[in-house]
């Protein structure tokens, strides 16, 4: 499990945050432990770790495009910087 996933579990009120380099989070071991042993611990995730970009394309069953491949075929512009006129949607 990552640091930031623990970061999300602690800010959730499911585990406690003991110190330590943010990079390295100490918590404590038995509620880790009892955490661990939840039958609803993928539930748990689901709701309180966001996903990564892989793994929401995969759960709402579509295709992850690359911003680099949309900006080569012409469908999006890098931004410049420069304000744009605003864009009517109707």
């Amino acid at each position: 499990m990552t640091a930031s996933a623990i970061g999300h579990l602690v800010h959730a009120g499911l585990l406690t945050y003991l110190g330590g380099e943010p990079a390295h989070p100490d918590v404590h071991p038995d509620q880790v432990a009892a955490l661990a042993r939840r039958r609803d611990l993928p539930a748990l995730l689901d709701r309180h770790v966001p996903l990564g970009p892989d793994q929401a394309a995969h759960r709402l069953g579509v295709c992850r495009t690359d911003f680099t491949d949309q900006v080569s075929r012409g469908r999006v512009a890098r931004w410049d910087g420069r304000p744009r006129p605003p864009v009517s949607v109707y």
